[in-house]
């Protein structure tokens, strides 16, 4: 007997890879910078208040944000 092949269901999801892996992107380290400069950091700060976001926007983290 011979082995058998791989079926590759999932050989042409790329476009659903690419999907997932922009979905979990973080800010990149000029981004962050340009955040923590004083005139941009006290407007992300003091947000108004989102209620479809989680915490109503209200605790926001300028390192890791």
């Amino acid at each position: 007997m011979t082995r058998v092949r791989r079926k590759k269901y999932h050989y042409g999801d790329t476009h659903i890879r690419k999907k997932y892996k922009t979905k979990r992107r973080t800010k990149y380290m000029d981004e962050i910078h340009d955040d923590m400069k004083p005139e941009n950091a006290e407007k992300m700060l003091h947000q108004d208040v989102d209620l479809d976001k989680p915490g109503s926007a209200q605790h926001y983290c300028l390192h890791c944000a």
